[in-house]
Order: C-alpha cells, then structure tokens, then sequence
C-alpha cells in the first residue's frame, strides 16, 4: 500500500459523564440563571427529558423550545439552554445562539475523546456509505456512528455527544446546505480521516451553482489536519481541485479503475438484480466480495468506504465481512413483498439526478414487468426543469415497462417520456390508477425528495393490499 495506517490509541478514552451548568457556562460565555445543577445528557426534545438531561431550546420556523421550559419541571428537568430567559425553577443558561452553545458542547466531548474521527460528506450516498464504513470497522473496534441521516449542524453536534468510553472510532456523517456548513461542522468534529465522495446537481439551488457545491464539499479537506488523511475519489471530475484543498500530507486516492495515484480500485464487477459482486484490489492483494446491496453507485459507494477502512489500519479480510453483511436501510433501495407477490422497491428518502438514475439501472435489472413511481427533485434551482425533463427521457430509454409521475413537473415528464408514463398531482389517484393496473407480479420503484413524501403512497398501497 502506499499509505500506513493511522496510529492507534486503544485506551484511555474519557468523555463527558457529568457536566455542573457553571463549567458550561464559562465555555459558552452564558448567563446562568438560577441554581448550579448537573446534567449528563442533552436532549432537544422536551418529551424526552429526564431528571439528569439538559434541554436546549431552539426557535424553530413551527415551533419553539422557549415554550416548553416550564413543563420541563413535571419530567424532572433541572437544566436548559435558552437564547431569552423564562419564568421558571428551571437552571438555564441564557446564551446568544443555542445552536452555537449546542456545538461547543459536542466540541468539548470531541476533544476529550483519543479515538479516531472520520468525516465524510458527498452530494448522494453518504448514508449508504456511513453504514457500510461502520460495519466493516465493526469488525475490529468499537464504533459510534451517525444515526440515520443525523448529518446537520444539530445532527453532527448529538452524534458527538453520543460518543462513549468504549468507543474506539467514530464515523460523522456531514451534510451542507450553504458554503460554511462543513467548515463548521469539521470545527466541532476536528476529524482525523476526511472522505468526500462527489460533487452533483443536488442542492444547486441552495448551493447557487455547480461550482459552490464543488468548494463547499472541499471545505472538509480545508479542515483536516496536516496529521490527517484525506479519501479522495479519483473518478470525480472535482478531484484536481479538491487535491488542490488538501493540506494533510496524506492522500489515499481510490478509483473504480487502476490508475497509478489509486491506492484501492475495482479490478471487476457483476451487477446483480439484488446484490453486487466485484474484486476490491490494491499493488499486494485481491479479494471478492458479494455485498446484498444492488446497484454501480453502492459498488463506488463501497469502494470509497473501503479506502478510508484502510487508512484506518483495516485488512481486504476485515472489508469483505463489513460489506457482505451490510443490508439496505429503509427507504434506501430496500425491497419489500407484498402477499399480492407485487415488489416494492423503495427508494423514498429522497432523491437528486444522480440517484435517480442509479436507481432506475436497479429496478431495470429486476424481472419484468418494472414500474416506477416518481416524485420532484427538489432544491435544483434554474436547473430543475432540465434535469426533470432529462429524467422523463431515462425512464423512456431504459427498460422498464412504465412510469407514474407526480409533482409540479410531472405533466412535461409524462409527455416527454411518451406512451411510458402517466401524470398525477394527487397521490391517492395516482395510488388508485396503479393499484387497478397491477397483476401482483410487478416490481415497483418508489423515489422522490424529502419534500415528495413518496413513502406516503407505499403506505396507501400496504393498506390496501393488507
């Protein structure tokens, strides 16, 4: 290989057990209001507070945490963290910014713990690949990892705080929705390995352009240690200028293709209808692995989680156990029977051109008859209209036998796509129209951003069929 692995520390991991809200006090500059209590746990919900927890209240766009400070006492809740100081027995620290005292917080377990941090960002697949990097270091050490897609500047910040004594290594998803967000996120995180897996249309219209999503990705190498190791993903058109970021003398480059910077590449693969197989391959060794996950994009999403398993000291043995028992999360191409025999595949969480098409080639290599349910991309920008036209013209192209559009888009789709598809802007029809058209023999994709809520007619189709 042509990196080593990272030192490792196997002992003497100390993070936050109890914390009185005057030491809090001093790290955030707050005001502290009323009796100095301990805590040893954060929650940002009030119906999960407890004697022992700290609440932090947040002003939210439908609710706020402010409200909530008093009935606190009847859970037993000693202690919050508000931005406006309320009339009640409850300990609070009054600070500027609740998220910022949030953060602070997680940055002070960040640093009391001497394991290993990963961060790891991407415009699609982080989730995915979060999951599979965590199973295969479970192999060897003890792993906290991001819940879900806990990826924000409050996701991060619990995750942090999640970290316990007996972990030896932590895996942090990141997520951004504006330049800065992984700067501050790394801030918090101060990770040891930093894996960026690509750049895509995907929030374009948050980001403003291509190039923004570009150098807001980058800015978790910007962030990394000249002691740490950067993962970088060769295959990306970025890569050159996400090298140009790096200012960690460590670089492990991994690519789908040999090529002479790569330290970890597919040497072959096989896409099959509900697994992949391919041969993971450095200059020493070769290993096939079969991982129960479909589709080119989970082949690259593991490819890039198994570069940054060896940056950490792991073997191509400990890579194959961690990939072959990796399983597909809900709402992440997850497949479902229904005692109809129909398939539900479901891709629901949410969705950008990149995904959607990966995808689609999945539910294409099912066994006919295939049918695709798809909502709106959101967050596109001046280029939504483009890329859901180009959608329409995929579905058209690939081999699956029909479509089921819905979303402010969904009528320009079916036109483009023909004969293929269909239009619906009320889900119960659309929910209706298929179910009148099915055989029980289908294999139905289900896929569409957050703000489509496609799972939402999974349900009405479990409903009626149960």
């Amino acid at each position: 290989m042509s990196i080593g692995a990272l030192p490792w520390l196997q002992e003497g991991l100390d993070v936050i057990s109890s914390m009185a809200m005057s030491s809090l006090a001093q790290r955030v500059e707050g005001k502290l209001q009323g009796k100095d209590v301990a805590f040893d746990h954060v929650v940002i919900d009030s119906r999960e507070a407890d004697e022992n927890a700290l609440f932090v209240a947040f002003k939210g766009e439908r609710v706020d945490g402010h409200d909530y400070i008093e009935q606190l006492l009847g859970k037993g809740c000693r202690a919050a963290i508000v931005e406006t100081g309320q009339p009640s027995q409850v300990t609070q620290l009054v600070v500027e910014d609740s998220l910022r005292a949030l953060g602070e917080l997680a940055k002070m377990n960040r640093e009391k713990f001497t394991g290993k941090l990963v961060a790891l960002t991407g415009s699609s697949g982080k989730t995915t690949t979060k999951a599979m990097l965590a199973s295969i270091l479970s192999c060897r050490w003890s792993v906290c990892s991001t819940r879900g897609n806990y990826n924000n500047e409050i996701g991060v910040p619990l995750t942090l705080l999640s970290i316990q004594p007996q972990h030896e290594i932590a895996v942090i998803e990141m997520g951004a929705r504006k330049l800065g967000d992984i700067a501050y996120l790394c801030e918090l995180a101060q990770p040891d390995v930093a894996l960026l897996l690509n750049a895509g249309q995907a929030h374009c219209e948050v980001f403003g352009s291509y190039e923004n999503t570009v150098h807001a990705k980058g800015e978790i190498y910007e962030n990394l240690s000249p002691q740490g190791v950067a993962i970088l993903n060769l295959d990306d058109p970025a890569a050159p200028i996400w090298r140009s970021k790096i200012r960690s003398g460590r670089v492990l480059g991994f690519a789908m293709q040999k090529q002479h910077d790569a330290a970890l590449w597919v040497e072959s693969y096989e896409l099959q209808p509900q697994a992949s197989k391919f041969t993971l391959a450095n200059e020493d060794e070769a290993l096939e692995v079969v991982m129960p996950v479909a589709g080119l994009h989970n082949v690259q999403n593991a490819l890039a989680a198994a570069a940054t398993a060896i940056a950490l000291g792991c073997q191509l043995d400990d890579i194959k156990t961690g990939l072959e028992r990796v399983c597909s999360e809900q709402g992440r191409l997850s497949f479902r029977s229904m005692p109809n025999g129909l398939r539900i595949l479901d891709d629901s969480y949410n969705a950008n051109p990149d995904s959607m098409k990966a995808a689609l080639d999945v539910l294409a290599m099912q066994a006919a008859p295939r049918i695709a349910v798809l909502g709106e991309m959101a967050e596109l920008g001046e280029h939504s209209e483009a890329a859901h036209l180009e959608l329409a013209e995929y579905v058209s192209a690939s081999q699956i036998e029909y479509a089921y559009f819905i979303g402010p888009m969904a009528g320009a789709m079916a036109e483009r796509a023909a004969s293929k598809a269909q239009a619906y802007q009320d889900k119960a029809k659309l929910c209706d129209a298929l179910l009148s058209n099915l055989t029980g023999k289908e294999t139905v994709l289900f896929k569409g951003s957050r703000v489509a809520a496609m799972e939402e007619i999974i349900t009405m189709i479990q409903t009626r069929l149960h």
